[in-house]
């Protein structure tokens, strides 16, 4: 290989370099896939230090309860759990608890079943909140709130696979930044008396 070719070779990988890693810097991060469901139910017991209530925390038989939880099935705990990446409740009587509340959760990829457990007192209830097939649970202290369970996913996985429109702009303006850095190279190195023996052999 001829000097010229190894100087034109190395200038134009490391302008590829440059260009990649400044493009690199702007171009947003790959989004993860996470699924995420709505959920609703209805009072349906209540407790109080082992007895059954009518009436709990300003939540009667009755009422309802909606919320969401999200996670990544691809992220798992062993064999069958992955941790919850959100989670919110919201109860007829106004009380929100969500993920900072709990501090953590798990779902079962195998039965869907979502478990949260009880913050700073675990001994008082295993997991505050917890379903099992079409019911769920919410134990805290010496208390209980029981009722019916139905969640039903929310689609929003159709733009995984899209790439993002800044990333298609990035690679076309990578492929004109290496052409244009490619000419202004070849221009450099003849100013200074480099010439290219293929180009010269194609005049002759």
């Amino acid at each position: 290989m001829n000097s010229f070719s190894r100087i034109k070779k190395l200038s134009l990988t490391n302008a590829s370099l440059v260009a990649f890693f400044l493009l690199a810097g702007e171009l947003n991060p790959a989004i993860a896939a996470s699924l995420t469901f709505e959920f609703s139910g209805t009072i349906t017991a209540l407790f109080g230090g082992g007895r059954p209530l009518e009436e709990l925390r300003d939540n009667s038989l009755g009422d309802s309860l909606t919320g969401s939880y999200s996670f990544d099935d691809e992220v798992t705990i062993g064999s069958n759990l992955s941790p919850l990446t959100d989670f919110s409740v919201e109860f007829a009587a106004g009380e929100v608890l969500d993920l900072d509340f709990f501090q953590q959760g798990t779902v079962d990829l195998e039965t869907g079943a979502i478990s949260l457990p009880s913050p700073s007192l675990p001994f008082f209830a295993p997991f505050a909140f917890s379903t099992v097939d079409d019911s769920f649970s919410f134990a805290l202290r010496n208390t209980a709130i029981q009722g019916t369970f139905f969640a039903q996913q929310v689609d929003n996985n159709d733009v995984e696979s899209i790439p993002e429109p800044n990333l298609i702009f990035g690679f076309i303006t990578l492929g004109m930044g290496m052409k244009l850095a490619s000419r202004k190279n070849k221009q450099a190195l003849s100013s200074k008396g480099y010439t290219d023996p293929h180009h010269t052999n194609k005049k002759t």
